[in-house]
């Protein structure tokens, strides 16, 4: 279930920016927690993000 729907949020990805419905910094952004809610894991999803952008923050400093 959760393979059809990373899929499904990979097309989603695709045809809203092809389309130019949205911004693709947008879409990186409102998609993912579309999905989360949508998968239930909603109540997560700011433990994730934190953990994504302390993932992140060192690689932007370098």
């Amino acid at each position: 279930m959760l393979t059809i729907l990373g899929f499904v949020m990979i097309a989603t990805f695709l045809v809203l920016i092809m389309t130019k419905k949205v911004s693709p910094l947008a879409a990186l952004v409102l998609i993912p927690a579309l999905f989360c809610v949508l998968v239930g894991q909603g109540a997560d999803l700011g433990k994730y993000v934190l953990d994504g952008i302390g993932d992140l923050a060192p690689t932007a400093a370098c």
